[in-house]
């Protein structure tokens, strides 16, 4: 499995593909996860344009802030991480 990540700086030392912008990441994976603090910054920051080229078979999970993701566009579905960490523990029983 490739790892890319964005952030505000590249990350000296990392092995991991650096994207200059959450579009460009966006276009290049298949599950984007978005691990940020909310606030003026990132308010917004997963909108129709990051959704559009994350296409629609890619998957969405956010482990940070609500305030990130701009309401999602009809058709599109979001299941929260506590959700999914419950199902996955509930199968390993």
């Amino acid at each position: 499995m490739e790892i890319g990540y964005h952030g505000r700086t590249l990350q000296d030392g990392e092995p991991f593909d650096y994207f200059e912008s959450l579009t460009e990441l966006a276009e290049w994976c298949d599950f984007l996860i978005v691990a940020c603090p909310g606030g003026a910054e990132t308010v917004n920051a997963v909108n129709a344009p990051i959704l559009a080229v994350l296409g629609a078979q890619g998957t969405l999970i956010n482990i940070g802030e609500s305030g990130v993701l701009l309401e999602l566009p009809k058709g599109r579905s979001f299941v929260p991480v506590a959700a999914i960490l419950h199902i996955s523990l509930m199968n390993d029983r």
